[in-house]
């Protein structure tokens, strides 16, 4: 294996892909060879899942600005939550998000990026959300102790919409628009829809857009 990585940074960089299931089953030569193409290359994709954690699930900074640009909510505090939630039964799916965390009121944020699953993603996110509201409460705590989740997902492809939009958010009402309640709330940035004019001024959704969009593009280029 030929690499200019000192062995700190390479079992930095092994820690974080182990952390993803379907990585775990990859023999050591592939996990070498993903850790090299992704440590050395000029531009990282932040549709590969392993890059948006590295970009947001190690750094509070860019994950806030990037909450701050889409939830409505001012965001002031966080802190980052084990991304794979406890089986209830042994033989349940398991749970495992790129990014989650919480913050200081107690509401439950995930982010994920997302390049397949298109025909079910819907209830991929619905699954996530439920797991989130699950978890908050134990033996005897008040239903009131409930608290919004949010799951803010971007992914590589385009699903059926009554309208056109940048963002679809969701959350849940009755069919006259009376809001239910406000604990379930799912963000879908479907990155394909975006297509920015050249010298248009963009807005902070845009940008982020736009920098999965670049990545894409460039690591394809390589």
């Amino acid at each position: 294996m030929k690499t200019n990585l000192t062995p700190e940074q390479f079992a930095q960089y092994e820690a974080i892909v182990n952390e993803y299931d379907r990585y775990r089953k990859l023999s050591q030569e592939e996990k070498e060879d993903l850790i090299i193409r992704i440590a050395t290359s000029t531009y990282i994709d932040l549709l590969c899942d392993w890059a948006f954690k590295h970009v947001f699930g190690h750094n509070e900074k860019n994950l806030m600005l990037l909450l701050n640009d889409i939830l409505p909510e001012e965001i002031v505090h966080i802190e980052y939550d084990t991304n794979e939630i406890d089986l209830w039964k042994g033989d349940d799916k398991k749970v495992i998000m790129d990014v989650l965390c919480h913050t200081k009121d107690g509401r439950k944020i995930i982010v994920e990026m997302q390049r397949g699953d298109k025909e079910y993603i819907r209830n991929r996110l619905l699954y996530y959300a439920a797991a989130m509201i699950y978890t908050q409460l134990g033996r005897g705590d008040s239903y009131g102790k409930l608290k919004p989740v949010y799951v803010i997902c971007f992914m590589n492809f385009r699903t059926r919409h009554d309208n056109d939009n940048l963002i679809y958010r969701f959350g849940g009402r009755e069919e006259s628009g009376e809001l239910f309640n406000d604990i379930l709330n799912v963000y879908m940035c479907e990155l394909p829809r975006f297509a920015g004019e050249t010298g248009k001024a963009k807005s902070p959704v845009e940008m982020w857009f736009v920098y999965a969009h670049t990545s894409l593009t460039r690591t394809a280029r390589k």
